[in-house]
């Protein structure tokens, strides 16, 4: 099955490819806008801005984070055990990057923008928008992309996936993980525990009680 082109992998694939090519991307539009391009020449100044590159930067490592998860849902047999799994790890990993955001974002995120930037010969500063709007004419440009730009957008992710994806927390979801044989079949499952809870959330879409449980050994047996 052939992956939409709009789908967040794909979209991710293409932020990371951007930001792998920046620097011959930059100097190409450099070779082309002086060649009298006018194209070139818009493209060039926002993309030689460090504003742009760190943007790309932080948009690259936080949807980096998500493309295990965007993938697997794409499965055509994704498992809602294995997905939950991938969901929890997900908000975990996202609360890890928040509580050490002062040393991840220097570290990793703020380092690679500062790699790329002295290659173009740009100077790391903040957003001069913002600085002119707040009257604020020094600002660390490590600490307002932090504060401004990925802890925000870090957030953001974190809210829309604990809002988008919960289903596969729910209890019937779980419950029906373990309908799995190989897990039926284990020695550490208890067909009379099983048979109550699929009693308790499946009651109006089950068969006979005496029917149901009688498949269920019956399967374990075989």
């Amino acid at each position: 099955m052939v992956a939409c082109e709009t789908r967040w992998v794909e979209r991710n694939v293409a932020i990371e490819t951007f930001l792998e090519l920046y620097i011959p991307i930059s100097n190409t539009l450099d070779v082309l806008r002086i060649d009298g391009d006018s194209t070139s020449e818009q493209l060039y100044h926002p993309i030689n801005s460090f504003e742009t590159i760190i943007c790309a930067c932080i948009a690259c490592f936080l949807l980096g984070e998500i493309t295990p998860i965007s993938r697997l849902l794409q499965t055509p047999t994704i498992d809602f055990g294995i997905a939950h799994h991938h969901v929890s790890s997900l908000l975990k990993t996202f609360d890890t990057r928040e509580a050490n955001a002062v040393d991840y974002f220097k570290n990793i995120v703020f380092e690679q923008a500062k790699e790329i930037a002295k290659e173009l010969f740009v100077q790391p500063t903040a957003s001069r928008t913002y600085q002119r709007r707040h009257g604020q004419h020094i600002l660390d440009p490590e600490e307002f992309y932090r504060d401004q730009v990925f802890l925000h957008f870090l957030r953001e992710l974190k809210t829309h996936v604990d809002k988008r994806l919960p289903i596969f927390g729910q209890t019937r979801i779980q419950l029906l993980t373990q309908l799995r044989p190989e897990h039926i079949t284990s020695t550490n499952c208890s067909m009379t525990e099983l048979y109550k809870k699929l009693k308790d959330n499946f009651f109006d879409h089950l068969p006979g009680p005496l029917q149901l449980f009688g498949e269920l050994e019956k399967w374990k047996n075989e």
